[in-house]
């Protein structure tokens, strides 16, 4: 029993240390001063720091647990970095390119995979710049022309689909490293939540800690989808009462649960639509739920008597980290769900005549 006792323990060890990856990194002709830090991309803990040389040479070496998104900064978090990286057990040697890449003179696969990738990324990003800036220049010249608006419109769209289409052969191309976690981690709205989810099924790193809340965001989308019931919460009105979403919703009643805020312009630029509709169907089963993002309980409460927002109102004043928008993954404001009165969803995202002509489906 002793001696099994012994092996088992000299396994357990072997696994520790096969586990821990041993890093050698070097960047050369960099612009940092003083002291540089190789700080974690995937939650922003710092994983080493070291002197700059007189040559602005940066040489990282020590031990991690695991493979990490890495990037080198001049500070301890991410506003000072200068390049992202691979953190895995290959030497890693970088100087700075002239057009602020990185010049790879000895890296590993996964290195040479993930800056082709951001090179690309580049690439295909400055094409938008160029296009802001022309837009910008145009106004203020005036009035844009219709023609030069549509062209421009149909260019970014172009270069949104090339960034999706990089990013998903990003992920596809490095199904057996762990490269798409940052990609997921940054990018999940070019990507796709189902093309995501697709991806993570069977994606050897998706337990990985950092993907928690990419996880999370895929489930809260989910959420959303017509037929699914609601999900619960609770939040404060307006005189800090707490309410639950299901006081409202499930109820008897069709229920609009309606995403806005005090700043948002496009929100208050609809309020009519959803205020004809609330008096036009109010008598007839329908109802509304204001869920604010605004962080300032002033703002809030003023917008919603002079715009005459007169019925219920919800908000824990956390803006975009407000609990509701987390569990309905809602990225952007205006936004609405509307609710059956079985609690059921039935429609998203329901603007302008959208909303009365589906009232009118269902009600009338």
């Amino acid at each position: 029993m002793k001696r099994l006792y012994i092996i088992l323990l000299c396994l357990a060890a072997l696994q520790t240390t096969q586990a821990q990856i041993s890093y050698d990194v070097t960047l050369e002709e960099s612009t940092i001063t003083g002291k540089a830090y190789l700080v974690s991309m995937e939650d922003h803990t710092l994983i080493d720091s070291t002197e700059v040389q007189k040559n602005g040479t940066i040489h990282f070496r020590g031990k991690t647990a695991m493979p990490v998104m890495a990037c080198i900064s001049s500070n301890t978090t991410l506003n000072g970095s200068t390049c992202m990286l691979v953190l895995d057990d290959k030497t890693l040697k970088m100087e700075k390119a002239e057009n602020g890449t990185m010049n790879l003179k000895k890296a590993s696969k996964w290195n040479k995979d993930f800056q082709a990738l951001l090179t690309s990324l580049k690439e295909t990003g400055s094409r938008n710049v160029s296009l802001i800036q022309e837009y910008n220049s145009l106004a203020q010249k005036g009035n844009i022309p219709d023609s030069a608006v549509a062209r421009i419109k149909k260019e970014r769209d172009a270069i949104k689909a090339d960034i999706r289409s990089i990013m998903r052969n990003g992920l596809t191309a490095n199904k057996d490293n762990i490269i798409p976690v940052l990609l997921l981690q940054q990018g999940l709205e070019d990507i796709g939540i189902g093309f995501a989810e697709k991806f993570l099924a069977d994606y050897p790193y998706k337990k990985r800690p950092s993907l928690k809340g990419i996880h999370e965001k895929i489930k809260a989308e989910k959420a959303k989808s017509a037929g699914t019931m609601m999900r619960d919460f609770s939040l404060p009105d307006t005189k800090g009462q707490k309410r639950n979403l299901s006081d409202f919703v499930g109820q008897g009643k069709y229920v609009l649960v309606d995403f806005w805020a005090s700043w948002c312009r496009p929100c208050i630029n609809e309020m009519p639509n959803v205020k004809a509709a609330y008096r036009k169907y109010k008598e007839k089963g329908f109802d509304v739920v204001g869920i604010s993002l605004d962080n300032d309980k002033a703002s809030w409460k003023n917008a919603i008597e002079q715009l005459g927002l007169d019925w219920h109102h919800l908000s824990d004043l956390k803006g975009w980290y407000s609990k509701a928008a987390m569990v309905y993954n809602i990225r952007s404001i205006p936004a609405t769900i509307l609710f059956d009165p079985e609690g059921r969803i039935i429609a998203t995202n329901l603007r302008g005549p959208k909303l009365e002509e589906k009232l009118k489906e269902v009600l009338e």
